[in-house]
């Protein structure tokens, strides 16, 4: 038996259940110290994930800052280029303003498929400075914000776009991050898979710890593995895309 893995068949016994599929146990065991950008130290993981890959290509829908809390500066610091989507030109700006040329932005709201007008309403929720920190698309999501002490909603008209529709603008993707307060789950259960190959696939699902069971499904039966859940985010990726022995050591 590997060294590592009896390593890890004795912590997993020894430390609270869960704690090496949550991202600050997997990191702080697994994982050299780096500075991670993210909530929980996710990019530090999916950074390993990549091994020391220089010259890829994310899709960030749902952002929230260039750098604070975000999954896809390290990325950026890295080399790599990508394109972010958000419903908030504001934070577009910014985006355009930190990484320059090494990022193309879109506003536009993405959804699982195509809607009738190519619009939608969305619900912003502002802080005291009039900074817009959660939006969302769906009615209900907005409701139970608002009814947890979130305040009143502001209702704006904006742009839709599917997702295969934009991934068919794109390059090919190796790391999609999505964080769009709701549709996270719907919006990658709509993605042609037969079509497009995405090594990495992150993304909120506070529905269901762990990912809903029948997304969980054909994501395997399309070959992906579950690497890690961090409070409601969980990551889905392609076994066969690893470029880091050590985690292929750990699966």
């Amino acid at each position: 038996m590997k060294t590592k893995r009896f390593i890890r068949i004795i912590l997993e016994n020894i430390l609270p259940n869960g704690f090496l599929k949550n991202a600050f146990g997997f990191f702080a065991i697994f994982v050299p110290p780096k500075k991670s950008y993210s909530q929980k130290g996710e990019d530090l993981i999916v950074h390993a994930f990549f091994g020391k890959r220089k010259n890829g290509y994310y899709l960030d829908i749902g952002s929230f800052h260039p750098t604070w809390i975000s999954n896809t500066h390290l990325f950026h610091k890295h080399g790599w280029k990508g394109t972010v989507v958000d419903i908030d030109q504001y934070k577009l700006d910014l985006f355009k303003l930190l990484r320059k040329k090494k990022v193309e932005v879109l506003r536009a709201a993405v959804v699982p498929r195509k809607t009738k007008e190519n619009k939608l309403n969305v619900y912003k929720f502002f802080t005291k400075r009039g900074w817009s920190d959660v939006d969302t698309l769906d009615f209900k999501t907005a409701e139970k914000l608002k009814n947890n002490g979130r305040g009143e909603y502001l209702i704006e008209t904006i742009p839709t776009i599917d997702i295969n529709s934009l991934l068919k603008k794109l390059p090919k993707i190796n790391f999609l991050n999505i964080d769009i307060e709701g549709l996270d789950t719907k919006v990658v259960n709509a993605i042609d898979f037969d079509k497009f190959e995405i090594d990495l696939i992150l993304f909120e699902d506070n529905d269901y710890y762990g990912g809903q069971k029948k997304l969980i499904k054909k994501l395997e039966e399309k070959g992906y593995f579950h690497l890690f859940t961090s409070g409601g985010s969980v990551c889905y990726a392609l076994k066969e895309k690893i470029n880091n022995q050590k985690i292929i050591n750990l699966i």
